[in-house]
């Protein structure tokens, strides 16, 4: 009889930690939501603990955001200004590669401020006009082309920073990774703990105002080694 009672315990306390377990591993279901972004988009701040985000040029002012039911999603469009958090709920596991919030922006808006962080997951800008663009990842890889915008401040802990447009003023910081900067490249502080540095601008290295550092790493501008 003991033993009966034993093994029925032990049953029970299996189905408690797997009903437990569930719900920390979340539902990996994804939901997407759409909204549109009239009435004089001017600012983005997306701040998100594990997706991809795209911000690209489009038709029209949209973003679209998709994301496992075990996130929190808190999303507000206010005054010309677009604020998406994303954090993980109660989880083991990050939300996966599947998260992504996408914006796309018509040719002729052009932002004041893009804000955008995320802990793991890539973020790619292309075609954008903007005055300030800041952006942060803890792991993944920054990529932005063709873009247009006074100041860029750009920090990745473990990932690429790859950047192609006309951007007057850039600060990159890349712990372990490479900084790579192209087109019309003017005043740069760019550093990497591990990792090179590379600049092809379409200015010659005395036209430009350069403070270059890396631990362990190689610094090439406009295809000659300095280091």
């Amino acid at each position: 009889m003991h033993k009966y009672k034993r093994i029925i315990s032990i049953l029970v306390i299996g189905l408690l930690v797997s009903f437990s377990l569930s719900g920390c591993f979340g539902n990996n279901e994804l939901v997407t939501n759409s909204q549109s972004l009239k009435d004089g988009l001017s600012e983005i701040d997306i701040d998100v603990d594990s997706a991809n985000v795209i911000i690209e040029q489009g038709e029209e002012a949209l973003i679209t955001y998709s994301f496992p039911k075990n996130v929190n999603v808190d999303y507000s469009y206010e005054n010309g200004k677009v604020t998406l958090k994303g954090k993980n709920g109660m989880s083991l596991f990050s939300s996966g590669s599947n998260s992504e919030v996408k914006i796309t922006i018509p040719k002729d808006k052009e932002l004041s401020v893009l804000t955008s962080k995320s802990d793991s997951g890539n973020i790619s800008i292309n075609n954008i006009k903007c005055e300030q663009i800041n952006c942060e990842l803890d792991s993944g890889n920054l990529t932005m082309s063709n873009n247009y915008a006074k100041k860029l401040i750009a920090k990745v802990d473990s990932g690429n920073i790859s950047i192609d447009g006309d951007i007057e003023s850039i600060e990159a910081n890349a712990d372990s990774g490479n900084v790579n900067l192209s087109g019309n490249v003017y005043i740069v502080k760019a550093e990497t703990d591990s990792g090179d540095i590379t600049i092809d601008s379409k200015k010659s290295q005395s036209e430009m105002r350069l403070n270059l550092d890396t631990d362990f790493g190689k610094i090439t501008i406009n295809g000659k080694s300095i280091n």
